[in-house]
């Protein structure tokens, strides 16, 4: 299945029902948009001491980033050159050198990993995807590095100042996963 397949969607109908967002996303509205309650409306007059309001139609950049930022510098992946450059080498498959690191970073409460690790099985193009081949920025999303199993202890320079866990926001709490 592939992203863009069939007639071009608009912006909201391709993030949440499209058939490859049905298959390996779980977004909502709030996944983007701050506001809980479509209902809220801002205050008036306008209070700019108020930080605790999120307009709902507002979205975080950095929220963009986190699937359409550019991909990460490859010389700290250890890639000879780009991904673009290099995929041939590695079989044209992320999952060579990601195999036992990879799940730990998709659970997230707005994606479907069981959905994309098995999509990626067949298909690079499902992480580079997300890992830069649809970039709409020229930075990049610092991901967390979720321990995974046999994760060394000593952390690279170069993740140093990597959060190691998600975002409260996007955490799968414990009455998401038994869904």
């Amino acid at each position: 299945m592939n992203t863009y397949e069939g007639p071009q969607e608009t912006f909201h109908r391709r993030h949440l029902v499209t058939p490859y967002a049905k298959k390996v996303m779980k977004m909502k509205c709030n996944t983007c948009h701050q506001g809980e309650n479509p209902r809220e409306e801002a205050p008036i007059p306008p209070d700019q001491k108020n930080t605790d309001f999120t307009l709902r139609k507002q979205v975080n950049p950095e929220t963009c980033l986190m699937c359409h930022g550019s991909f990460p510098d490859y010389k700290r992946m250890g890639l000879p050159s780009h991904w673009n450059e290099s995929r041939d080498m590695f079989q044209d498959n992320c999952l060579v050198c990601h195999a036992g690191i990879r799940t730990n970073r998709h659970k997230v409460n707005f994606l479907n990993p069981e959905a994309i690790e098995a999509a990626a099985q067949g298909n690079a193009d499902v992480c580079f995807g997300c890992h830069g081949g649809r970039q709409w920025y020229r930075i990049s999303y610092p991901y967390p590095r979720h321990p995974w199993p046999g994760m060394a202890k000593e952390v690279p320079d170069w993740a140093k100042d990597r959060p190691t866990e998600s975002p409260e926001r996007f955490r799968i709490h414990e009455q998401e996963a038994k869904k």
